[in-house]
């Protein structure tokens, strides 16, 4: 009779346990869509004096109208926000700086946004995007984030920097219709969070929550991208989303 008690009483607990973590996850991924969602209403509010496309760069977009390539910028802040929130609702938990490999998506991920926003103000020249895109390749090995494939280290270093400049211009090349490198960019981020659940026990950890925040931000950047849409994702979301895409993969 005790024995029983303990099993139900454990089977209790497990369920109050995933309740709990599927609970703080709908949370970031709602948090993520909300914040998303007004940053982008705002910054379309303020987009003539922020930066709108020039009208002959058009055809790019496949538009007929210019339209502001500042969508792209809310993933940067949602992921930012997203850590904090972590540190603040898991004060016990381990410093998130202290692991190698989130310190260098944070760095490498900040390097994406600014020159994507440059590129977006300034229009930069296609060297300078490549060589900060391999460099952003480069934290990644530094901090031992690589494929490994070949298994010879200096082969899967080459790789993964090869991997990290593909991925980032693919999804760059992407945005220039409606709604399409939000979808693509949602269904692989969908694919790879339902892989880790798969691969991985089912846990609420920092690398799940930025996740579903990011998953959110591009809800909420969707719902202003879908035809008809009324902004693009421009460079600065582009950059940083393809990057952050590549790290997962």
């Amino acid at each position: 009779m005790k024995l029983g008690q303990n099993s139900v009483t454990s089977q209790l607990n497990f369920k109050l346990l995933v309740e709990i973590k599927l609970f703080q996850i709908l949370g970031f991924l709602l948090g993520g869509a909300v914040v998303a969602y007004s940053i982008n209403v705002l910054l379309l509010r303020f987009s003539r004096s922020l930066g709108i496309r020039n009208k002959n760069d058009v055809t790019v977009r496949w538009s007929q109208e210019s339209k502001p390539s500042l969508g792209g910028i809310s993933f940067f802040i949602v992921f930012v926000f997203s850590a904090i929130a972590y540190m603040i609702v898991f004060s016990d938990a381990p410093n998130i700086f202290q692991n190698k490999q989130f310190v260098g998506l944070f760095v490498a991920g900040s390097l994406a946004f600014l020159m994507g926003l440059a590129d977006d103000a300034y229009n930069t020249r296609p060297l300078i995007k490549l060589v900060v895109q391999i460099l952003c390749g480069v934290l990644f090995v530094l901090t031992d984030t690589t494929i490994d494939f070949f298994h010879i280290w200096y082969l899967d270093d080459i790789l993964t920097i090869f991997w990290v400049i593909l991925i980032m211009n693919s999804l760059n090349m992407l945005d220039n219709m409606d709604g399409i490198t939000g979808t693509t960019v949602f269904f692989i981020l969908i694919t790879c969070l339902f892989s880790a659940w798969i691969v991985l026990p089912f846990n609420a950890n920092i690398w799940v929550l930025v996740l579903v925040s990011v998953i959110g931000a591009v809800l909420g950047f969707l719902k202003m991208n879908l035809h008809p849409s009324r902004l693009f994702m421009g460079d600065a979301g582009s950059q940083f989303i393809g990057l952050f895409v590549a790290f997962l993969g």
